[in-house]
C-alpha cells in the first residue's frame, strides 16, 4: 500500500490511531493485517520539526511503515518545484515485501 502525498495532518491521525475518514480507517487496518506500507510524507520544514510529527514518525516505522524522502514543495536553487517522485513509493513497498 502506498500513502502519498502524505500530510502532516494524516501522518499525525494515522499514528494516533484515528479513523475518522475511510483513507485512514483502511491504514489503520493495514497495520493489522501486516500489509507493507510506504510512505511519501509531502511536509514543509517547519511542520516537520514539530514534536507531534517526529513521534508519529517514529511510532509509524516501529509498525513498519517505509518512509520515503520528505517532500516539501520549495523550490530549488535553480527556483523550480523538484517533482514529486512518485517512483520511491514503489521502491520502498518492493523492499518491504
Amino acid at each position: 500500500m502506498i500513502v502519498a502525498p502524505a500530510t502532516f495532518n494524516t501522518v499525525n491521525k494515522w499514528a494516533a490511531g484515528l479513523a475518522d475518514n475511510v483513507a485512514l480507517g483502511t491504514l489503520c487496518e493495514a497495520a493489522g493485517l501486516g500489509v507493507p506500507v510506504a510512505v511519501l510524507p509531502c511536509v514543509a520544514d517547519a511542520l516537520a520539526a514539530h514534536p507531534a510529527y517526529r513521534e508519529s514518525g517514529d511510532r509509524l516505522r516501529a509498525m513498519g511503515v517505509r518512509f520515503g524522502e520528505r517532500y516539501t514543495g520549495e523550490p530549488g536553487p535553480d527556483g523550480l518545484r523538484p517533482e514529486f517522485g512518485w517512483e520511491r513509493a514503489l521502491d520502498l513497498v518492493e523492499g518491504a515485501a
